[in-house]
């Protein structure tokens, strides 16, 4: 019995803490230079509010020599930074300039450390939200 009222309040712990979380589209992400192999995954949430997360899964970390930008490449337009990855789970809010992630791609690139905030490096996942 003590178990599961352990359990109950667990659960109601986070529900109480979560914000609320829409999923609304996703995408598996894909490494291009292994021929498309699994690179993990990203899901668009909508939280409260109306504001559209990146909830992003990988299997990409910190690289030595490098690090990894994630970037949001609205269709037919620039790519926008959105952050630096540096851990395998990463969550950033779209910026509101952006407008909405739907149809988008998410791409992570590996970017030398040369001061140059554009994107020049090699994708190393790619994925399209739908």
């Amino acid at each position: 019995m003590s178990s599961l009222l352990v359990g109950l309040t667990v659960i109601l712990a986070q529900l109480l803490v979560e914000p609320d979380r829409a999923a609304i589209a996703s995408a598996v992400l894909a490494d291009p230079r292994q021929g498309g192999a699994d690179a993990g995954s990203v899901v668009l949430e909508r939280r409260d509010g109306g504001a559209e997360v990146l909830v992003i899964d990988t299997v990409f970390a910190e690289y030595p020599d490098a690090y990894l930008e994630v970037w949001l490449v609205p269709a037919g337009e620039d790519p926008i930074s959105v952050g630096h990855l540096r851990a395998s789970r990463y969550e950033v809010e779209v910026p509101e300039a952006a407008g909405s992630a739907m149809g988008a791609t998410i791409e992570i690139s590996r970017e030398p450390w040369d001061g140059d905030p554009t994107r020049g490096g090699e994708v190393v996942a790619r994925g399209a939200l739908g």
